[in-house]
């Protein structure tokens, strides 16, 4: 396997090494796939994920590395009372991230095994890198960082829970096919953050697969704020929330 996490052949279900004791966070800048033939556009969203990047390395929660068009972060053996704050270390920085520079994140969460590195190859060998790359890559449909149930569940066996409604932190939606995930929750209630909506609305108003992302993340602000529905254009009265 080269270190570009797409270069798995196999499904990450059928990787086998050691056992799922780990967490990996697979997250990536939204649109970086699809300027991989503009280089200007690619050198900028190169620059956007260093700086991205560089907001999670003096934590001591989690270890980083860059890979290929996305960034990882994975946590060896966490404790139970590490996942909520990871969490919410993330929410913050992804917040911090999207009002500065105007790009959204969307990522995988998912558990698998201890993080192996071959410093020779510089390869980055886990199921769990390939569960986390994978669900973000085929469920996680508006701009969040997210996960499953099967993985939802694998945390749960991690530590022994066996409440049904425990979800670290996590809230629950649907992708657009219906599929339950669980996401971590970035929105505050900020004038700013709701004009980039707007913004991103109207950007994306001719390619109606990406503007729906963004419809989808303003109708869960106004479901979180009600008070800010006032605040929205009049513009916005033909897109149905």
């Amino acid at each position: 396997m080269s270190n570009y996490v797409g270069a798995f052949k196999s499904s990450p279900e059928n990787i086998s090494i050691n056992y799922d004791n780990s967490l990996f966070i697979w997250l990536d800048v939204l649109g970086f796939a699809e300027a991989v033939d503009d280089v200007e556009k690619y050198r900028e969203l190169s620059e956007l994920l260093k700086k991205f990047q560089s907001l999670f390395v003096e934590s001591n929660k989690y270890d980083t590395k860059i890979i290929s068009d996305g960034l990882i972060l994975y946590t060896k053996e966490p404790k139970l009372e590490m996942i909520s704050l990871i969490f919410k270390e993330i929410a913050e920085k992804q917040f911090e991230f999207i009002l500065k520079n105007k790009y959204f994140i969307r990522g995988g969460i998912a558990v698998g095994s201890r993080y192996e590195s071959d410093e020779v190859t510089d390869q980055f060998i886990s199921n769990g890198l390939a569960r986390a790359y994978s669900l973000e890559s085929s469920s996680i449909d508006w701009p969040l960082i997210a996960t499953d149930e099967k993985n939802i569940n694998r945390l749960k066996n991690m530590f022994k829970i066996e409440k049904k409604e425990e979800l670290f932190g996590l809230e629950e939606a649907y992708n657009k096919n219906g599929k339950t995930i669980y996401f971590i929750d970035f929105i505050k209630e900020n004038k700013t953050y709701l004009e980039l909506l707007e913004e991103k609305i109207f950007e994306f108003e001719e390619t109606p697969s990406v503007r729906n992302k963004y419809v989808w993340l303003l109708r869960y602000y106004l479901h979180r704020y009600e008070n800010s529905r006032k605040d929205i254009a009049e513009l916005l009265k033909g897109i149905v929330l």
